[in-house]
């Protein structure tokens, strides 16, 4: 659930239903069509935020952006087929960067395996100010940061990475806003008609699989997540009122997800990010929102993006979900094809309660994990009476749940071994895409567009 950072529980957050796709403009459409279709697009990234979402504009979202995109720029991304490019968003930070190296080694790795084809290509958002130590070495686009005090620094050597950063994904939906408006201008950013929107503490254990052929009718795929309920009475008038009025629908109609992990079309990405910007700013300027959803904001403003558009999106939740599943909290991989530790996994003797071993991301917060790029300890051997932490009531730990912990490790740990751990640069080096810029006039261009975006 973290963006950039990890999510932390709010109290219980609700569901999407699902609308049709957008036609495609061909390349062979005239040009001054599409002149016409590409300035209606950029007058929908800039239009106000203060109208109804949904309401304005609501024309150019639903089908003339989705057509401008295909052939803005003269040339177009692959819209046929069932293959995936994943992309995630970075702030550069040790903490972030050192899971980058686990999850893109863990992505190279099933490349290899049957099926591991159809996975065409990756991408780092990285939004900072200056490049990062993984630039030259991840495939990564920069893009400008909305809020530069999140780039963070080592207090002082040895000591933890800080930032004066409110709120850890506050440049989260800038950034991607940022490189689907780079997309309309170079579509050769997206190598593939599917995209797989991930965040830094996953791991892929398998090949990730596209809902269907893009120029099918299956709907996107995302992932049920229970806390995202928009139903919920604390600010289920704030939501029906402000950012889903009555008049769009039941706020059924919102998917309980979020934006990762989500396999969508690009053209619809497209046609979803200026609406994501659109709702976030608005919700920022309610506190009792931002004050009581928090972390999961940035959840939120997407779903319900994804429901003014009218994108439908198929969710999948618990063990029946072929994209993730969330050590502790899940007894096996299931049906999975990829692990989301956002939360700590941990191991107890039941002797006396002490802690036997843990999978805890939020201790790797220091500049020296990028130093030494360490393995993760291994689970110890199963044996009947361990318990499960943490918590008062710690119950026993299953044999299906120390062998997903046991997972969980050994493929962070060949994700690293993977890139070389801390030997990535030789390792990727040779091999490594440059890194991309995103040009300042189109960053500004965003940033105007999502101007009060938290």
């Amino acid at each position: 659930m973290g963006s950039t950072a990890d999510h932390r529980e709010a109290p219980p957050h609700a569901a999407v239903r699902r609308p049709p796709s957008r036609q495609e403009l061909g390349s062979r459409l005239p040009w001054a069509l599409t002149v016409v279709l590409a300035v209606g697009l950029l007058y929908t990234w800039l239009a106000p935020a203060g109208q109804p979402a949904g309401v304005a504009n609501q024309q150019l979202h639903s089908g003339a952006a989705g057509t401008a995109a295909a052939s803005h720029g003269g040339g177009s991304w692959p819209t046929t087929g069932d293959t995936i490019h994943t992309i995630l968003a970075s702030n550069g930070g040790p903490y972030i960067n050192y899971q980058t190296l686990a999850l893109y080694g863990s992505w190279r790795r099933v490349r290899r395996m049957p099926g591991g084809e159809k996975m065409v290509a990756f991408t780092r958002i990285l939004h900072r100010t200056a490049h990062d130590e993984l630039s030259a070495f991840v495939p990564t686009v920069k893009v400008q940061p909305k809020h530069p005090e999140c780039d963070g620094r080592e207090a002082e050597p040895g000591r933890r990475w800080v930032t004066e950063c409110k709120w850890p994904p506050a440049n989260r939906i800038n950034a991607t806003a940022q490189f689907f408006q780079a997309v309309l201008a170079d579509p050769s950013l997206v190598k593939a008609p599917y995209l797989y929107y991930i965040e830094p503490d996953f791991l892929l254990v398998k090949p990730v699989v596209a809902p269907g052929p893009a120029e099918g009718a299956a709907p996107a795929l995302g992932f049920f997540y229970p806390n995202v309920f928009p139903e919920y009475p604390q600010w289920k008038d704030l939501i029906t009122r402000k950012l889903f009025p009555p008049g769009l629908g039941p706020l059924s109609a919102v998917p309980r997800s979020g934006p990762a992990p989500v396999v969508m079309r690009v053209a619809d990405w497209v046609r979803a990010a200026p609406r994501w910007v659109d709702i976030a700013d608005q919700m920022e300027t309610e506190p009792e929102l931002v004050k009581g959803l928090d972390w999961v904001r940035d959840m939120y403003s997407f779903c319900i993006a994804m429901a003014v558009e009218r994108i439908p999106l198929r969710l999948e939740g618990g063990m029946r979900s072929t994209l993730i599943v969330l050590p502790p909290a899940a007894n096996g991989l299931g049906s999975a094809t990829g692990l989301h530790y956002t939360y700590a996994s941990r191991i107890r003797w039941a002797a006396n309660a002490s802690l036997a071993w843990q999978f805890e991301k939020r201790a790797w917060t220091r500049q020296r994990i990028m130093e030494e790029v360490p393995p993760v300890p291994l689970p110890p051997p199963w044996q009947p009476g361990l318990l499960i932490g943490p918590g008062d009531n710690k119950p026993p730990l299953s044999k299906e749940q120390h062998e997903l912990f046991t997972l969980l490790a050994e493929t962070f740990n060949r994700g690293l071994e993977e890139v070389g751990g801390k030997n990535f640069r030789e390792v990727l080096g040779p091999g490594a895409e440059p890194a991309r810029e995103i040009p300042a006039p189109a960053a500004a261009a965003a940033a105007a567009a999502t101007s009060g975006v938290g």
